[in-house]
């Protein structure tokens, strides 16, 4: 028995619940990833669940969410902390098959949570032998880059990935101002977009958000979509952020991607710059003028800020076939979008680009497949949606815009975010 494996694990037991308790004591609601988390845990039968999604998305108080409700055997282990003392991850889970007397895992189902976990060596081929050996152990699993989980390929078909995504509207509601909007109403939005006029839904919501005015509301949530941004002033939420995007390219993408130092100074400049240009389709040889280097080396930048859930790549979607087209570039966090461009861009286009990322974020929970088109600015399986005012509609497509105008196809931004 490693004593050093065995003192660790005794004191995480005892200490690690309090700990948590405490972080997540006075947090109003739950993210949805963390239904997702349960959903999966419960009713799929996989049991090696990966938690990636953008640095600061809230991953880790997520699962601390699920930790404190589960009632499932359970530890939960900073996997930083394992490293720093040399411990390997089986000789943290021989220690608790001591302490428990018992093999966990094997007889009755025992959940472990499992926070930074790539700071481990080998942490992919670890998880798939533990998996293998113990069929009722369930592995959940984060860390603060998501790239290593996109280069594993011991996990492949093996694990399950749920990404956390930034505040959804109707998360911000209820995180900063205690404003429920219950599954019910979203999901009534959801079913009657472009199938009534929304009247109905929209008196529900105000009853719900009393004296606020809900395009208030959503423009606050336009610059704050971060869970940081519920804690930090303006100002330090900024800074934040700007070092989350320097932490990426400078410490992610070097470890992960082995870019050289050239090419993580290109890096910079390449999301600053889409941070500031409309999401219509760039194609990658302006990018390459634009930043100075080959359109080889700009396709590997985006594939990898798209890997680190920085950016999303829409593709183009004609009739009945696709087309080569370039892709429409989209920030997952339209905050991280204005806080990149303010310094150098005019606030109103940035605020529309950032509105647009909004509606594919919020697009992104409810469809599988987006797509953009000369027609509209998304499809999905559901509907066809152009994004702005002034807009002529067209048949079948619903135009969406920072207003308070209802008809059949026209729906506040707000109430189409509230239907997630």
């Amino acid at each position: 028995m490693n004593e050093t494996a065995n003192a660790f694990v005794l004191n995480e037991l005892s200490e690690r619940p309090k700990l948590i308790e405490k972080e997540v004591s006075g947090i109003a609601g739950q993210r949805l990833f963390v239904k997702k988390i349960k959903k999966t845990v419960f009713e799929s039968g996989l049991r090696i669940i990966i938690l990636s999604g953008l640095r600061g998305s809230g991953k880790t108080t997520g699962l601390y969410q699920f930790f404190m409700e589960t009632q499932i055997d359970k530890a939960f282990f900073s996997c930083d902390e394992l490293a720093s003392r040399s411990i390997k991850l089986h000789e943290a889970v021989e220690a608790l098959d001591f302490i428990n007397k018992q093999k966990i895992g094997f007889e009755k189902p025992f959940l472990l949570f499992l926070d930074e976990v790539t700071y481990l060596e080998k942490w992919d081929l670890s998880l798939k032998v533990l998996s293998d050996k113990r069929l009722k152990l369930f592995i959940l699993a984060t860390s603060s880059s998501c790239l290593p989980f996109k280069k594993s390929t011991e996990l492949a078909r093996r694990a399950f990935e749920i990404q956390a995504m930034p505040l959804s509207f109707r998360e911000f509601l209820l995180l900063k101002h205690d404003i429920n909007i219950p599954d019910e109403l979203a999901k009534k939005i959801r079913e009657n977009i472009g199938k009534k006029s929304l009247e109905q839904e929209y008196l529900q919501v105000l009853s719900r958000i009393g004296s606020f005015d809900l395009l208030a509301l959503y423009n606050d949530y336009v610059f704050h979509d971060l869970p940081a941004s519920l804690k930090l002033s303006d100002d330090a939420y900024a800074q934040a952020v700007e070092t989350m995007v320097k932490r990426v390219v400078y410490e992610d993408f070097s470890k992960y991607e082995k870019f050289e130092a050239k090419m993580l100074s290109s890096a910079e400049t390449l999301i600053k710059y889409l941070s500031t240009i409309p999401a219509d389709g760039v194609k990658i040889s302006k990018l390459s003028e634009v930043v100075g280097i080959s359109k080889e080396s700009v396709s590997r930048l985006l594939a990898a800020f798209e890997n680190a859930a920085l950016i999303k790549g829409v593709e183009y979607k004609g009739r009945n076939r696709m087309y080569k087209k370039p892709r429409k570039w989209f920030f997952y966090s339209h905050s991280m979008r204005f806080i990149l461009a303010a310094p150098v861009s005019n606030k109103a286009e940035i605020i529309g680009n950032a509105r647009e990322d909004s509606v594919f974020r919020h697009l992104q929970e409810i469809s599988k497949n987006v797509f953009y088109s000369h027609e509209c600015d998304f499809i999905t399986d559901e509907w066809n949606i152009e994004v702005g005012k002034n807009k002529k509609p067209r048949p079948g497509t619903i135009i969406v815009d920072a207003s308070q105008k209802i008809s059949l196809n026209t729906v506040p931004i707000p109430l189409l975010a509230l239907a997630v």
